[in-house]
């Protein structure tokens, strides 16, 4: 299985992609980008603009109670569950989300206005800027739902709650914990696909590399794991699309995949996906899948 511990806060998202030798995997229903129909979406992020500024000016309200009121939709943010009823005219993405973000108190820094934000449906898709008739239908056809992203956000999945189940682009996915957010991914790949991605890398095994920015004897023999470049495996570069589309981070967003061998008794240990000692990384939010 594919397990995808998330964060909300990353300015910059990574995605690590491991394909253990031990890992089982199920059929998947679709078992290529393209197979699922010809309903998927871009992944792509689409900056929210106004698409006529002077009739978007005050358009974006919070409303107490939605009742019967058209135009009325939930806005949430990144990765959350819960969210602000608010009034809203299609074609006016900017303003809905400058709104929400002053409603949440969120920091931006500057004029908002001039903040790269981006709405995102239910469905972790970016909200198109084509017209107004268009995003009215996308964000009706994902239950009347946004969320709104800042610049240097990738996509949280939100969750709901353990055990909540869905489907998307023929991949099952499961919560299995909400703190921190686990989902996992019971049909990533296809057997075939898993054995195929072993048989390329392992006869490239070598011992799993450690860098570390510290003298620090705690950060030594930190991984006793083996590990191989899948860059030139045939469903390497497929495995990836599909991959990436699962976490619904922009194409090119993931490293080469890695096959990692585990023998028993060999370990990584409790660690973060960032360099030791590095200030920069402070900030810096990683997603992983396993």
């Amino acid at each position: 299985p594919m397990v995808f511990p998330l964060t909300s806060a990353a300015l910059k998202t990574f995605c690590l992609l491991y394909i253990a030798i031990f890992a089982k995997a199920e059929e998947p229903v679709c078992a290529a980008e393209g197979s699922c129909g010809d309903a998927l979406r871009s992944t792509v992020p689409i900056k929210a603009v106004n698409l006529d500024p002077e009739e978007c000016i005050g358009s974006a309200v919070v409303v107490e109670a939605a009742g019967a009121e058209k135009n009325v939709i939930e806005v949430r943010l990144n990765g959350e569950n819960e969210g602000v009823q608010m009034r809203w005219k299609p074609g006016c993405a900017l303003d809905l989300a400058v709104e929400a973000i002053k409603h949440f108190q969120v920091q931006v820094g500057g004029n908002p206005y001039e903040s790269p934000m981006y709405l995102y449906d239910s469905n972790g898709y970016p909200i198109s800027n084509s017209g107004a008739d268009e995003q009215r239908d996308q964000i009706e056809t994902s239950g009347g739902i946004v969320h709104v992203l800042l610049d240097g956000e990738s996509w949280v999945w939100p969750g709901v709650e353990i055990g909540h189940t869905w489907v998307s682009e023929g991949i099952n996915y499961t919560t299995v914990s909400m703190v921190p957010k686990v989902i996992v991914i019971s049909n990533a790949l296809s057997p075939d696909t898993c054995e195929s991605l072993i048989d390329a890398g392992k006869s490239s095994l070598y011992r799993s590399p450690e860098r570390h920015y510290s003298e620090d004897p705690k950060y030594k023999d930190y991984r006793t794991s083996n590990t191989a470049s899948l860059h030139s495996a045939k469903e390497e570069k497929s495995s990836r699309i599909r991959l990436e589309r699962m976490a619904r981070l922009p194409p090119g967003n993931c490293e080469t995949l890695q096959l990692v061998r585990y023998n028993p008794g060999e370990w990584y240990k409790q660690h973060h996906d960032l360099f030791h000692g590095w200030k920069g990384a402070s900030k810096t939010g990683i997603l992983s899948s396993f």
